[in-house]
């Protein structure tokens, strides 16, 4: 009997087929996920059917679900520091949006800015807030973020108030308030201006600082913006109130957001709230020689990341003679 040899071939999986041969495919299912339980940051809780990411100090967000998804978000900057005799600090500028894209594997850096320091010489202004930015490690630049700084309210013989997020208030001796230092008021508005013997209001990240009025009625901060990611409406980014002289009238109140008042000629103003970015408070004046009053720092950055829970993601399901088989 004779031997037959069989020949062999490696064939490849025809064109268009999954493994193995003769499975069909078909793309159009999708599966729900619950995001949040891989996705990372801050302080994580739970409002309703959102999860919200809460920072009081610089951290991380990270994407490690298998979808793309977007989120919502407040990047709030440092609020700057009040003017000696003077204005009241600009208020930290605040970014707001709802269609930030994070792919899987994505991570944000989130660096908070501090609060500027207030003056403590008349001829100076206070320092402005530090800048709070968000860059992604995908290297796009467009989807790099950036909050500016509040702008140093004025000392009662120093230049004009800083531009800032929110500009700061002008000093005692009717020095002018700053402007933002983004247009379109994007980021907050501009300081009121100084008028004798009293600073005018920080600029807020939602209205403009009020400017002073003779005789000696500080100007009030600016008002924040209001968020409601957490359920109950939250202000951030109030201006600090301008400082006062004589003692009868008073000092300007800080903006709603966490902005400080102004001093008087009894006190130095208290700070501003932290992680509110609120501007500091003017300091006050007295009439004799070096009865100047400091003015206080600006208060911390702050920002909050929301997005829905349960995401859809399309997927590729396999079938078997009409049968789903699961997702490839």
């Amino acid at each position: 009997m004779g031997i037959s040899r069989l020949s062999t071939k490696k064939i490849g999986r025809p064109q268009g087929f999954k493994y193995p041969v003769g499975l069909s495919t078909r793309i159009g299912g999708s599966e729900s996920v619950n995001v949040a339980t891989n996705s990372t940051g801050g302080v994580q809780t739970a409002v309703g059917s959102n999860a919200v990411h809460t920072y009081t100090s610089s951290g991380t967000f990270t994407n490690s679900s298998a979808g793309t998804y977007t989120f919502a978000y407040m990047f709030v900057a440092g609020g700057a520091g009040g003017g000696k005799a003077g204005g009241g600090g600009g208020a930290g500028g605040v970014i707001i949006g709802n269609d930030y894209s994070v792919a899987p594997g994505a991570v944000l850096t989130i660096t908070l800015g501090a609060g500027g320091a207030g003056s403590t010489s008349t001829g100076t202004k206070g320092a402005n807030g530090t800048n709070t930015t968000v860059t992604i490690n995908s290297n796009t630049p467009s989807s790099n973020l950036t909050a500016e700084g509040g702008g140093g309210g004025a000392g009662e013989s120093s230049t004009p108030a800083n531009a800032g997020g929110s500009g700061g208030g002008g000093g005692m001796t009717a020095i002018p308030g700053g402007p933002p230092s983004v247009a379109g008021n994007a980021q907050g508005y501009a300081g009121g201006n100084g008028a004798p013997l009293a600073g005018g209001g920080g600029g807020g990240a939602g209205g403009v600082g009020t400017a002073g009025a003779t005789p000696g009625t500080g100007g009030p901060g600016g008002v924040g913006v209001a968020i409601t990611f957490t359920g109950s409406p939250e202000y951030y980014g109030g201006g600090g109130g301008g400082g006062t002289h004589p003692g009868s009238t008073p000092a300007g109140t800080g903006g709603n957001g966490g902005g400080a008042a102004g001093g008087n000629h009894a006190a130095a103003p208290a700070a501003a709230t932290a992680n509110r970015g609120g501007g500091g408070g003017g300091g006050g004046h007295v009439s004799n020689p070096g009865g100047q009053r400091n003015a206080s720092a600006g208060g911390s950055g702050f920002a909050q990341i929301t997005y829905v829970m349960s995401q859809d993601f399309v997927s590729e399901i396999y079938d078997i003679g009409g049968s789903n088989g699961g997702p490839v």
